[in-house]
């Protein structure tokens, strides 16, 4: 935005409160849990798969049966997710008098710029392609992604290695009734497949009234526990339950779907930046959170928030060009602890 464009503020006392039009709220990155790393390649774990069952001996015998579990690494690459923004000289000297935040326009060009980032992060978080040029999360529901039962995901086959799926009721890609009792079929279908519930259910705004009708219950307002973490539901928009899972309204979580996850078996984690290159970084811990989310409440903790880096990039005539970045994967590790239903009825 340029001085001109800017003139009409500059001549007008505002609040230093600004309220933002955009909607970048962010429910699922603000729901996963985030953990960091340092000086790795890319996201690497193991995983076991197995169907055998233990054996029953008789006393003296030879033994003749050897079995194992089968051992497999799972790798994801990091996605690279930030914005960029420019402040001229003219507009950093005519704006330096202004009582509200335009005061900094670093501060708040870079603000916006987090919000921006948060909401191409949330995005990809749903349907991200996890490609490598660009590099992108996989999201959850994209094609073989972490809540998907074919293709190959993070290097493994499902179609070898079956319990690598995870619970997807799609009704064979035609369109399905909704009902709570397909939500509830979908719990005890993943805790029968892998030992765990999930400790979340998301939906788009629809599925969760219609949720909220057919149970003819009135939205939570207490605490509630997501991945070890509290979040106290504030009237208004809040959360739902299910078989006593807190289910969330995420506007990014596609039509007809509902996903449900165990926060356990996954997040975000990012890749910190180098002690070399922290050193010349303007700030290494920017919050990428999005704009304020309505349906909870949960306290500004640093290490469970998203991480940013922002730095100065070569300046060019008189122009000051800045760029906020992070490096990040959506992992899961064990893809049978989630569910996700789709191609549900939204009428």
């Amino acid at each position: 935005m340029t001085l001109a464009a800017r003139q009409a503020a500059l001549e007008q006392r505002f609040r230093a409160r600004r309220t933002a039009q955009p909607n970048r709220s962010a429910v699922l990155l603000k729901l996963l849990n985030k953990t960091g790393a340092y000086g790795i390649k890319n996201w690497a774990q193991r995983i076991t798969t197995g169907t055998d069952t233990g054996q029953v001996f008789l006393d003296g015998q030879d033994f003749s049966t050897f079995q194992n579990d089968t051992d497999l690494p799972i790798i994801l690459q990091w996605g690279l997710y930030g914005d960029t923004f420019d402040i001229t000289n003219l507009d950093a000297d005519g704006s330096a008098g202004d009582p509200g935040d335009y005061a900094d326009l670093v501060v708040k060009e870079g603000a916006d710029a987090l919000d921006r980032a948060a909401d191409k992060i949330e995005a990809d978080l749903w349907s991200g392609p996890g490609t490598s040029s660009p590099q992108r999360l996989h999201g959850l529901v994209a094609a073989a992604g972490p809540v998907d039962d074919t293709g190959t995901y993070a290097g493994v086959d499902r179609a070898l290695q079956p319990q690598w799926a995870s619970n997807v009721f799609d009704n064979g890609g035609i369109e399905q009734d909704f009902s709570i009792a397909k939500i509830e079929e979908a719990i005890d279908t993943t805790y029968t497949a892998s030992g765990v519930k999930p400790t979340a259910i998301i939906s788009n705004p629809t599925l969760w009234r219609r949720t909220k009708n057919l149970s003819k219950q009135d939205a939570l307002e207490r605490i509630v526990q997501v991945g070890g973490r509290e979040y106290t539901l504030d009237p208004g928009v809040q959360a739902l339950e299910v078989d006593g899972i807190p289910m969330f309204m995420a506007r990014s979580c596609p039509a007809g779907t509902i996903v449900g996850l165990s926060m356990d078996h996954i997040g975000i984690e990012r890749l910190a930046p180098a002690e070399s290159r922290r050193q010349r970084l303007l700030a290494t811990e920017l919050p990428i959170i999005g704009t304020p989310e309505e349906q909870y409440y949960a306290p500004d903790v640093p290490r469970r928030e998203l991480g940013a880096e922002l730095y100065k990039l070569s300046r060019t005539g008189n122009l000051e060009k800045y760029a906020i970045e992070t490096k990040i994967v959506l992992w899961t590790d064990k893809c049978n602890a989630h569910f996700r239903i789709s191609n549900l009825a939204v009428n």
